[in-house]
């Protein structure tokens, strides 16, 4: 008896695909609760240390991909950030890669964060 669609034997998505089904979600929380992070990571892993703004559009294979506007450009240029130590073996690692990038982007930045009080509501606040 063949075993059922989902069951021990289905094979679990491309990392592509995970990243694909979770792209929106991970860039809307990342632009809403992260974005002096995403900044840091234009800046740094980016190369781009006149950058003014920048946005999480899309997560795929090859890292996250950024809007990065530059002090006296009006345009937005997308980049790709790839993934610190390479890519994930599965989507479920995007957030300690995260976290890890975010703290080796702030420290080569020079850049302090501190929680703001709040239960469950802590937010990053940028010390400059």
């Amino acid at each position: 008896m063949a075993a059922p669609p989902g069951g021990a034997d289905a094979k679990p998505g491309t990392l592509a695909d995970e990243l694909a089904a979770a792209s929106a979600r991970i860039s809307k929380h990342m632009n809403e609760d992260h974005g002096a992070s995403v900044l840091a990571w234009a800046r740094y892993f980016a190369k781009m240390p006149d950058a003014t703004e920048a946005r999480m559009v899309n997560v795929s294979p090859s890292g996250f991909h950024l809007e990065v506007k530059r002090s006296g450009e009006g345009q937005a240029v997308e980049v790709v950030v790839p993934f610190e130590g390479g890519a994930p073996e599965s989507a479920r690692e995007i957030r300690t890669i995260a976290v890890v990038m975010h703290s080796k982007a702030f420290q080569e930045l020079g850049l302090g964060y501190r929680l703001t009080h709040g239960y469950y509501e802590g937010t990053l606040q940028q010390v400059w």
